[in-house]
């Protein structure tokens, strides 16, 4: 019985018996298994870390009476996506982002603003409120697969004319898959 540990017991300090240590090995055996699989059960998932992606992001840029989309796509995953809008215009800006069809489909006033109460509150999306130029600002938004608008609903008065930013083009379409 080579290889196999033996135990001696002994009964008032005299050699009785030699016990195999079978069961303690096998004991050990499974506390070690058991250990392990503990292990193995609180370690990193490699495949749950590769499905955890980053929040896809679509960058805007906001100058006057335009929104130019990156990627040139225009696209993005349904789920939580990043806006990061930057204005490199000259004036304030915001970035207001609607589920609809495309920019004619949204109800406007006479001077060509979006009406936002006239618009279900499940298609408003959210809004990155008015920002400086030279600024940038970033919202992460829950997306389903659909068409939105993308656009700058500032007014302003230019010498008694009140210019609207969403009137004058400044929207784009961002189709979520």
């Amino acid at each position: 019985m080579s290889g196999i540990a033996r135990r001696r017991a002994r009964k008032g300090g005299t050699m009785n018996t030699t016990v195999n240590s079978h069961r303690s090995i096998i004991r050990a055996a499974f506390g070690t298994m058991a250990a392990l699989a503990l292990l193995v059960g609180f370690a990193p998932n490699a495949g749950a870390t590769a499905a955890a992606k980053a929040t896809p992001t679509v960058n805007v840029t906001l100058i006057e009476y335009k929104v130019k989309l990156k990627p040139a796509t225009v696209s993005a995953p349904a789920g939580k996506v990043k806006l990061v809008a930057k204005n490199k215009g000259s004036m304030l800006h915001e970035m207001v982002v609607v589920r609809a069809a495309d920019a004619a489909a949204l109800p406007v006033d006479a001077e060509g603003s979006v009406v936002e109460d006239q618009i279900p509150e499940a298609n408003l999306m959210g809004e990155i409120p008015e920002f400086k130029e030279g600024k940038t600002k970033s919202k992460v938004f829950a997306l389903t697969p659909g068409t939105y608008v993308v656009f700058c609903n500032i007014t302003e008065d230019q010498g008694g004319t009140t210019i609207s930013h969403f009137k004058q083009g400044m929207h784009a379409v961002l189709t979520v898959k």
